[in-house]
């Protein structure tokens, strides 16, 4: 009855690309569906959809989005509200915040990760709940 199957990104069927060569200055790009981007973005992404930074492609803004799958090189936040991959080609200055990452051998990732969305499995207990564990064992 219910599907409890996590959606898959969709790499495969791109539905808009900024070519190699093409640059956007000053501008935000946002909208629904998957988008490829192997040229020059100054401004922030915010799509509906997945997204791929090929390895050509330069990203100056934050980018926000469904799925991304980064082989180019991000200067900014990067926040999906499932997972990030960041292939062996990546270059990333900037946090990440996703439910899952994946990090290939090869990739520069410089800056903080927070996953969040999610159930946790594991709560760890701060300071103050391991001194109180510590007192009531002795």
């Amino acid at each position: 009855m219910f599907n409890n199957k996590a959606k898959k990104p969709d790499f495969e069927s791109t539905g808009t690309v900024l070519a190699e060569g093409i640059s956007l200055e000053g501008g935000n790009i946002k909208g629904c569906g998957s988008v490829r981007i192997d040229g020059i973005v100054f401004g922030n992404i915010d799509i509906d959809g997945d997204l791929i930074v090929g390895e050509p492609g330069l990203v100056k803004g934050d980018i926000t989005s469904n799925f991304a799958k980064i082989y180019g090189k991000v200067e900014g936040n990067i926040k999906t509200s499932q997972s990030v991959h960041l292939a062996a080609s990546a270059n990333i200055l900037g946090n990440l915040d996703c439910s899952s990452i994946i990090i290939d051998e090869g990739a520069v990732f410089c800056g903080t990760c927070q996953m969040s969305g999610g159930e946790r499995t594991h709560k760890f207990p701060s300071q103050r709940e391991k001194r109180l564990q510590e007192q009531e064992v002795v």
